[in-house]
């Protein structure tokens, strides 16, 4: 039997087996402050938006104004929910979320934020997106 030896990212504050493991089968792990996880990801959806990563398919059949506004019992989508485009402008608009900015708030280098939206984001060689 061959292990199938995918990387990982891993985000956590302390350095697990599991972000150890990952880091050997070319993964990241991204040792960040406590708290800081919304601005590393953030900063990362920023880096894929940028470098055109995101997969356009899929955003295109699942983040519309008329899905949240269907979904009337959860007051949380509704006054918290964003559409995609919504979302690129809060990302790309953020100071914060600038790969420099997020580096010095997270406590994660800029380089290893970046591969870590590399082997999330980044496509196949065929162009088929790299995650689902």
């Amino acid at each position: 039997i061959t292990p199938y030896r995918v990387p990982i990212v891993s985000v956590d504050p302390r350095r697990t087996f599991t972000a150890a493991y990952g880091e050997t089968v070319g993964g990241v792990h991204l040792q960040l402050v406590p708290g800081t996880d919304v601005v590393l990801a953030n900063a990362i959806a920023r880096i894929i938006l940028e470098k055109g990563w995101e997969d356009a398919d899929f955003v295109g059949n699942t983040a519309t104004r008329d899905d949240i506004a269907l979904d009337q019992d959860n007051w949380r989508r509704l006054a918290f929910g964003m559409t995609f485009d919504e979302f690129r402008d809060f990302v790309m608009g953020g100071e914060v979320y600038r790969l420099e900015q997020a580096a010095m708030l997270t406590g994660v280098p800029a380089d290893r934020i970046e591969k870590a939206a590399e082997l999330i984001a980044q496509p196949n060689d065929d162009g088929t997106p790299r995650t689902t």
